[in-house]
C-alpha cells in the first residue's frame, strides 16, 4: 500500500493502475478489505484513473482462468466495470480453491520429496531382484 500512497501523492496514473491490479491479484477475495481500501484511497484522492469500458464481454468463466483473463484485460482497458467484475470472479473462484486446500489432507509440504523417495526405493528394489534372478 505504500507504493499506492506514493503514486497517489505523485498523481502517477500508471503506477496507481499497476498497484490496484497487484492488490487484486494478490488478494482476489479481498480478505481484510485491502482491495476495498485501495479503491477508496484512489477515489478519495479525486484522481480519475478509470477508462470508459471498451465494450468487451465480461461474461467469463467463474474460475481462476476467467479471473486471470479479466486482470490481463485491465492492462488494455482499465475500466471500473472490468475491475468490479474481476473482484466478483476472484471472490468466487478463489473461495472454492481455499476450501479445497483446507480440506485436502493429501497436499502437504514435502509430498514431492516423499514421492521421490518411494519411487527411488522401488527402483532399487526392482534392480536388486533383477540381478538376483539373473544370476540364477
Amino acid at each position: 500500500m505504500e507504493t499506492l500512497e506514493r503514486a497517489i501523492e505523485e498523481k502517477d496514473h500508471a503506477t496507481i493502475k499497476e498497484e490496484l491490479i497487484r492488490v487484486l491479484k494478490e488478494n482476489p477475495r479481498d480478505q481484510g478489505g485491502e482491495v476495498t481500501r485501495a479503491l477508496q484511497d484512489v477515489d478519495q484522492s479525486g484522481i480519475d484513473v478509470w477508462e470508459a469500458h471498451d465494450g468487451d464481454d465480461l461474461d467469463v468463466n467463474f474460475g481462476t482462468d476467467g479471473f486471470e483473463l479479466l486482470l490481463r484485460g485491465l492492462n488494455r482497458n482499465f475500466s471500473r466495470d472490468r475491475y468490479s467484475r474481476a473482484m466478483e470472479i476472484g471472490d468466487l473462484a478463489f473461495k472454492d480453491q481455499e476450501e479445497f486446500d483446507a480440506n485436502n489432507t493429501y497436499v502437504k509440504e514435502g509430498t514431492i520429496r516423499g514421492t521421490l523417495q518411494i519411487v527411488g526405493f522401488m527402483i532399487v528394489l526392482m534392480l536388486f531382484y533383477y540381478f538376483v534372478l539373473m544370476k540364477r
